[in-house]
């Protein structure tokens, strides 16, 4: 055995007498064990399995110890299955369910406490099962739950674990039957199961192996039949079952419930449970790696590990790998925690002038560069009536004023002309022929009495 699995072993088991607990509790505030947790056989082996923690960042496990099946292990004795783990929030111990051939009698099943290196026996179960018991998980309060692989597939409540002694042999005396009681009954078999509580009772729910149905069991009701669930994946791509579809590993972590597929699709968070529409719905959080006969457990003090695609409670320093399914519950724009460039050891503008700038400055004048304010020029109560405006106005005819005038004194001399021409053209008829009649400078020779109309038209 490597120093490592020694330590291991140390850590986990102390020898006491006979009839009483071998078995310490799973160091819960180790960073290693403080993680989702996995029992599983390895890809394409059977005759082990591994207790492995899984790394969330990669979707990877690490491996815890190996417990082997043949029996070649001290204090670890020959067996077929190892399954229903739990660890048990009142004393901190992994319990689970084994099936092994004991005193030449096959499949029996026993609960059992597990640590590296160490198996002990605590009892059987007190009801007759044919197969192994395939889901199991403790609630809060350390009660065990165990459910039957096939019909009537009922689910069954042990208390007090943690009060009773374990020993080494499946055929010691103190070995014996531990009393269950129904909690209820479902027609799906389960890849595993977790506890939860709602409305003030403890709930147990578990997916079928295509992982579309969800049967929720309430135990505050005696022996009842689970209620089924459809669920809506609501992540993308759409997770579509093809092969070794189930979800044999479940976990509880501060009533936030996670479930792992067998198949490598990931880790799906379920949510929206809805017992009156019947449903609830699956989101894809984190990766894994494809496992066989795997089945979950965790510290019931573990806080929900730190998956890439679930959405954080606080801004993250960095964008993720892919979208969040769900926007943050902070925003995410605080204030960075250090400067976002280093400050300068002087200041960026040179020394401030009295008088404006010609161009902006990028930081104001230690002093005013105006000076104190004037004050407002007192408010006139009336308006003052407009200048009048002197524009040249046009007369009816549309010529300009000063032409119109200008004609007007034109037809006016013609006029006083024809007046005083006439005036002396009748004086000479009085005095006689002889009198001469001037024209545009021309001097014209004195009419005649028949000559009126021709005088005229010369004027």
């Amino acid at each position: 055995m490597s120093v490592f699995r020694c330590i291991l072993a140390l850590a986990f088991t102390t020898t006491l007498a006979s009839g009483q607990s071998t078995v310490n509790a799973v160091p819960c505030s180790n960073a290693s064990w403080a993680r989702p947790l996995e029992v599983y056989h390895p890809s394409g082996v059977t005759d082990r399995y591994v207790t492995a923690a899984l790394d969330v960042s990669a979707g990877t496990y690490d491996v815890l110890y190996t417990l082997l099946t043949d029996g070649s292990q001290a204090n670890v004795p020959a067996f077929d299955v190892l399954d229903a783990v739990g660890i048990n929030p009142i004393d901190n111990v992994t319990y689970a369910s084994l099936k092994m051939t004991c005193d030449g009698v096959a499949d029996q099943n026993y609960i059992v406490r597990v640590a590296p290196g160490n198996i002990r026996f605590v009892g059987t179960a007190s009801y007759d099962i044919t197969g192994e018991h395939k889901a199991g998980t403790f609630d809060s309060a350390g009660n065990y739950y165990l459910g039957q692989t096939y019909m009537p597939r009922a689910m069954y409540k042990y208390t007090g674990l943690a009060t009773l002694p374990d020993f080494a042999n499946c055929n010691d005396a103190g070995v014996v039957a531990i009393t269950g009681v129904s909690v209820g009954t479902t027609s799906l078999a389960p890849g595993d199961v977790v506890a939860f509580s709602r409305s003030g009772q403890t709930n147990i729910i578990g997916l079928n192996s295509a992982g579309t149905i969800a049967w929720l069991i309430n135990t505050g009701v005696a022996a009842t039949a689970a209620a089924q669930l459809a669920i809506t994946y609501t992540s993308l791509p759409v997770r579509v079952c093809t092969a070794s579809c189930s979800f044999g590993a479940g976990w509880n972590f501060n009533e936030r419930l996670f479930f792992a597929a067998d198949n490598g699709d990931g880790v799906y968070e379920l949510t929206g449970i809805n017992t009156t529409a019947n449903t609830a719905l699956m989101t894809r959080v984190g990766s894994t790696t494809a496992t066989a006969n795997t089945d979950g457990m965790n510290c019931h003090t573990t806080p929900v590990p730190a998956f890439p695609l679930l959405p954080t409670s606080a801004p993250t320093s960095a964008p993720t790998s892919a979208p969040t399914g769900a926007p943050t519950a902070a925003p995410t724009g605080a204030p960075t925690g250090t400067p976002t460039s280093a400050p300068t050891t002087a200041p960026t503008t040179g020394t401030p002038s009295a008088s404006p700038t010609t161009a902006p400055t990028t930081a104001p004048t230690s002093t005013p560069t105006t000076g104190a304010p004037t004050a407002p020029a007192a408010v006139t109560t009336a308006p003052t009536p407009p200048a009048p405006v002197t524009t040249a106005t046009a007369s009816s005819s549309g010529f300009p004023a000063w032409a119109s005038v200008l004609i007007s004194l034109m037809v006016l001399g013609c006029l006083a002309f024809c007046v005083l021409a006439y005036g002396t053209f009748a004086q000479g008829r009085k005095e006689g022929d002889g009198v001469a009649v001037v024209s545009g400078g021309v001097v014209v020779s004195a009419p005649t009495m028949g000559d009126e109309d021709e005088i005229l038209q010369a004027l």
